[in-house]
């Protein structure tokens, strides 16, 4: 009876046509599931249970809230939709906020339009429903999709501009983390090596918490008298920051080496240990010898197995070809491994 696929249409009891979907947990993956029916519009909007994130992005400015006059209900529900119409049924429809609160009431903590279908998300995941859940649930779903504003669904444009500048931002923040993850990846391909990391990436943190701030202050301007502007702030709270790092740290990695076309220095120093440590991917190698800056520390050189093996401390020296690097930091272009 039950299919964990969304396209498959299924019937109830009653006759009632309806769709369920179920998603199991994994390794890193929570597991959804929910249940929907045929809404018959491409018109789009979203009721949530508010929580403590709503309030605060409300209260900092980055998102406006439709209030219907109810108390109890704009205490409980948030209105992720801009449509007038939608919103003044809110208001003035007590059966439709009566049928949103009792299935919010019932365990289900997201109602929306999407797809031109009308689903709700229950708070639990799980992979089926009993039957009598099932039929009380449907029951509010079709009361709901009869008291919706049908009017502002048939003469609502499929294109609405906030929405749609919300979804672009949304799509542009989440692109950044895979974008930033490939671009630090291919950094660390490279042979280049920094000689002081710790300074070069305390400057690039101060550059993107600037971003970050830039970021945070644009969306507040854009959405603060939007609703979708909760849905921007949260994408952005949970992938931007690590996204902008990341990509901020690659952009001025590649200005200081591949922006820096001063001729090499070459200094020689003997290798005076060597060691290996362990990550995720296996076995790192290392090189150390002393620093040409100041004799009493030493210098860590990032090598391969087979270089590492061939390498014997106190008989091998190491031929660094060293720039002063676009932004100021130093880095390593490459080394050559001699036998003395």
């Amino acid at each position: 009876m039950w299919s964990n696929k969304k396209d498959k249409p299924l019937t109830s009891s009653n006759g009632t046509q309806y769709y369920w979907y179920y998603c199991p947990p994994g390794r890193n993956n929570p597991g959804s599931c929910s249940l929907s029916i045929d809404a018959g519009t491409p018109y789009e909007f979203r009721l949530e249970r508010e929580g403590r994130g709503h309030r605060i992005a409300e209260w900092l400015g980055f998102t406006g809230k439709f209030e219907t006059g109810d108390p109890v209900f704009d205490a409980k529900v948030y209105i992720d939709c801009d449509d007038q119409m939608l919103c003044e049924s809110l208001r003035n429809v007590t059966a439709l906020r009566r049928v949103i609160m009792r299935l919010f009431d019932n365990g289900i903590k997201i109602i929306a339009i999407e797809a031109g279908r009308l689903k709700v998300v229950p708070m639990i995941v799980r992979s089926w429903l009993g039957e009598e859940e099932l039929e009380l649930l449907l029951a509010d779903l079709v009361e709901l999709k009869r008291l919706l504003p049908v009017i502002a669904m048939m003469t609502q444009s499929p294109v609405n501009s906030t929405r749609i500048n919300a979804k672009i931002f949304c799509y542009i923040i989440i692109a950044l983390l895979p974008l930033g993850a490939v671009a630090t990846i291919f950094d660390m391909l490279q042979r280049w090596q920094l000689i002081a990391p710790l300074s070069f990436f305390t400057l690039a943190l101060e550059y993107a918490l600037a971003v970050i701030a830039l970021s945070l202050l644009i969306i507040k301007m854009v959405f603060h008298r939007s609703s979708y502007g909760y849905d921007v702030l949260k994408t952005f709270l949970a992938l931007g920051i690590l996204g902008l790092l990341l990509c901020v740290s690659a952009v001025m990695y590649n200005i200081n080496m591949r922006c820096d076309n001063s001729p090499a220095q070459i200094i020689s120093e003997p290798v005076t240990g060597k060691y290996t440590t362990s990550s995720k991917h296996g076995l790192n190698y290392h090189l150390r010898i002393t620093d040409w800056h100041d004799a009493q520390k030493t210098f860590s050189v990032n090598t391969e197995s087979v270089t590492y093996n061939r390498v014997t401390p106190g008989t091998t020296s190491l031929y660094m070809r060293i720039h002063p690097g676009y932004l100021g930091f130093e880095w390593m272009e490459g080394y050559q491994v001699v036998s003395q």
